[in-house]
């Protein structure tokens, strides 16, 4: 196949151990056809799933990095941008170990081997003789500027310029056709893009806390013992300065294990908070940026997958449960069931409740996981009771209809 050009690579990392414990924070990458010219740029902070290392070097903290993919997520998207291009890095040896070491991790085994790969660091060996040998120096050779040194995007660009400055100081230099000859899409696992969202610097989590509170305060009550509710209680403090740190996350585990709430449990109630949240903010079937960025935020903390955290962020989760629960529900009820009145009614509250008494079937005042069913006038009721139905999964039904049929 015909090189598609050169990737100029440039990653931020937690240390320098890529096959141990080291990984990757943040990827920029800037495409160039095969004379050099620009054609576009890509970059993304990266989840590490551990500490994110010196801070006061790359300057990223573990709160940017909470809501920001992990590599797996990204592997593909960059598996597809990558394949048939010539990579460039300034210190290639140490870039392309956490990159080929981050594609292990994430499943996909890359000939690195037979991959062209153009370091210019070492070729300014031969372009600038006697210079120094950082990206700095040698950026400052060509009068180059990057004025936010250490941010991954940044020093991409910065060394795709360098490159630039390389190739037209010696455009017939037989290394830049053969390695574009080389470029071959066969070294690169097929894969099919997955379009995973990048997060930016740009895009730091920013939680409005006032915004926060007030989702934290609408949230539906969970029965739990005490220890449960303890759990929640922690969950709305961390939540409401609008910042998750790492020794919080910490506190969480630690509580979790002392307090002896079941793995089990500890998810069913992790999945309650952050769909119940994710409800709230769908409340009026639109999402603003702080919704967004919290149920993101949210998602992470309760230890959401990216697909459940999506998912929450594209379709309205109570018109999803309302109108499914109408096409999956019967109406059946027998004597015994508990079902719960919520909202406006066409007759007084006691007509519709000595209807079902009737038939042994129980009004309840409050919304559990006895409930069977509640039952609305206006089947897309935004009452508290409704709200957490559709959090906990129980359908809410027309009224008037359960009425009639019940006789």
């Amino acid at each position: 196949m015909m090189s598609k050009g050169f990737a100029v690579i440039d990653v931020e990392t937690t240390g320098f151990s890529a096959q141990k414990y080291d990984r990757i924070v943040e990827i920029g990458i800037v495409f160039l056809d095969s004379q050099g010219a620009l054609e576009s740029t890509y970059c993304t902070l990266v989840n590490p799933n551990r500490d994110v290392g010196p801070t006061h070097v790359h300057g990223i903290t573990a709160k940017e990095v909470f809501d920001a993919p992990e590599f797996k997520d990204i592997a593909q998207d960059l598996i597809s941008l990558l394949a048939g291009r010539v990579l460039v890095f300034h210190n290639a040896q140490f870039d392309t170990s956490f990159l080929f070491a981050e594609f292990e991790r994430a499943g996909y085994w890359v000939n690195g081997a037979q991959i062209p790969v153009m370091c210019t660091m070492q070729l300014a060996t031969d372009f600038l003789p006697g210079n120094g040998r950082s990206l700095e120096a040698c950026c400052g050779a060509y009068d180059i500027n990057n004025s936010r040194a250490h941010s991954a995007l940044a020093d991409a660009e910065a060394t795709a310029e360098l490159l630039r400055a390389y190739m037209n100081q010696e455009p017939n230099m037989q290394i830049w056709d053969q390695a574009l000859d080389q470029a071959d899409g066969e070294y690169w696992p097929e894969v099919e893009p997955q379009n995973c969202e990048p997060k930016y610097r740009s895009e730091l989590i920013s939680l409005d806390s006032s915004f926060v509170k007030d989702v934290v305060s609408r949230l539906p009550e969970i029965e739990g013992n005490h220890a449960e509710i303890g759990l929640l209680a922690l969950f709305d403090d961390i939540l409401s300065d609008g910042e998750i740190t790492e020794e919080e996350a910490g506190i969480v585990e630690d509580y979790v294990k002392t307090s002896e709430i079941s793995a089990q449990r500890f998810n069913e109630i992790r999945d309650l908070y952050f769909w119940g949240f994710a409800t709230i903010a769908w409340a009026d079937e639109v999402l603003i940026p702080a919704e967004i960025i919290g149920i993101r935020y949210v998602g992470k903390l309760m230890g959401k997958t990216t697909e459940e955290i999506d998912k929450a962020l594209t379709e309205p989760l109570g018109q999803r449960n309302k109108d499914s629960s109408i096409e999956s529900i019967s109406f059946h009820f027998e004597s015994g069931d508990v079902v719960v009145l919520t909202g406006d009614m066409p007759q007084p509250r006691s007509y519709y409740e000595q209807k079902l008494e009737a038939r042994g079937i129980i009004s309840w005042p409050s919304v559990t996981k006895k409930a069977k069913a509640v039952l609305a006038a206006d089947i897309y009721s935004l009452s508290g009771k409704a709200k957490r139905a559709r959090v906990l999964g129980i359908p809410v039904l027309p009224l008037e209809e359960v009425i009639a049929q019940i006789g």
